[in-house]
């Protein structure tokens, strides 16, 4: 967003963000206002206010009141009404005269076409969100990416097999990758950067993993990591999703150190303290889908790092990633890799990084978008 607001022809942006339902937070309201981070958000949201990031960006979150609007049923139409008119009112507020509708998630199909007018409606699909942990019927899911791929102008897709999925529907299909914040990231290789206290009293060498722990990491495969090297330490950083449960004892095993989430800005001080940043990956077909972040944030500190799928994007940079076929071959990648001494090989990797920037890659949407509109 900060990217794309820095073109001279873009007035306004507004973010919306993840929807809040009042019959969700209704059963256990502290449990509900501590997972939203305070209750200001909340009031903020129930308010129909926008946050405001900067001249140009704003946030807004739609704030559900009506009960179970998000179940099927005239309910949820009336809610979707509700949701447009309200976004709406915001734009009309801006004065815009070309409205570009970026779509980032699974919306309904009625809010959508409540934005026939819009100049370009354009579906940026980041994931098989089909595929999700906890979705109980993931065939209605796939059905409604097909009608918003149907009704959508334009479609950017983060992987090449959702390109060839989405070209099936939309012809104005493009692939656009994912990126990294190279200038936060690259921060973990400059002298100055301290590291963070937590990391300094774990034993070394330290296996990094970093990001959201969900039921698409191999626990299995850490478990071994683990048992074969006991003098190894592996920190994992980032909240645990309930769908990761199963992966608990992982954590419990004595040279394991979860430290939980940190701010986004404070992640260079803890990777800095990592010898090796580690993507353990199942392959199923929602990371076949996908392309890793994680893989970009991780090249540009320039540390070495070791995959255990070429999937998720990751077979594009083998020649800067190191891939472990089997178990015995990701210990042995991982060793391989903490015996490093080639800075070139630091460079090289960063190089990969910095060439893939979420500027680079806004420039790209930005050029994109504007030839689509011509």
């Amino acid at each position: 967003m900060h990217y794309l607001a820095q073109k001279a022809e873009v007035v306004s942006i507004l973010f919306v963000d993840r929807d809040l339902y009042l019959s969700d937070m209704l059963p256990n309201p502290l449990t509900s206002l501590g997972d939203r981070a305070s209750a200001g958000a909340w009031a903020k949201a129930s308010l129909q206010s926008v946050q405001r990031i900067n001249r140009k960006i704003g946030v807004y979150t739609p704030f559900h009141y009506l009960p179970f609007s998000h179940r099927p049923g005239p309910m949820r139409r009336m809610d979707t009404r509700l949701t447009y008119f309200f976004i709406a009112r915001r734009l009309k507020k801006k004065d815009i005269e070309h409205l570009v509708l970026l779509v980032n998630r699974v919306v309904p199909l009625e809010l959508l076409r409540q934005f026939r007018d819009a100049k370009l409606r354009c579906l940026c699909w980041s994931d098989d969100w089909a595929t999700f942990k906890g979705i109980s019927t993931p065939e209605s899911v796939e059905r409604r990416i097909e009608m918003l791929l149907k009704e959508s102008d334009m479609v950017l897709a983060v992987s090449p097999e959702l390109v060839e999925r989405a070209r099936k529907f939309t012809q104005s299909t493009y692939w656009l990758p994912n990126a990294t914040d190279f200038g936060n990231f690259a921060r973990a290789s400059l002298a100055e950067t301290e590291i963070a206290g937590e990391i300094v009293g774990i034993p070394r060498p330290i296996l990094g993993l970093v990001g959201y722990v969900t039921s698409t990491l191999d626990f299995d495969l850490l478990v071994h990591v683990a048992k074969s090297r006991p003098e190894w330490s592996i920190v994992v950083i980032g909240p645990k999703l309930p769908a990761a449960s199963w992966g608990e004892s992982f954590f419990k095993m004595k040279n394991v150190y979860y430290l939980g989430p940190k701010p986004y800005f404070d992640l260079p001080m803890y990777m800095k303290g990592f010898d090796v940043c580690i993507i353990p990956y199942l392959t199923h077909r929602g990371v076949r889908a996908a392309e890793s972040v994680k893989m970009y944030d991780y090249l540009a500190t320039g540390k070495p790092v070791v995959a255990s799928t070429d999937a998720a994007g990751i077979g594009r940079f083998s020649d800067v990633i190191r891939i472990g076929r089997d178990y015995d071959d990701f210990v042995r990648q991982l060793e391989q890799a903490i015996g490093e001494t080639d800075s070139s090989r630091r460079e090289a990797r960063q190089k990969v990084a910095k060439e893939n920037s979420w500027e680079r890659r806004a420039d790209e949407m930005y050029r994109l978008i504007r030839a689509r509109l011509q």
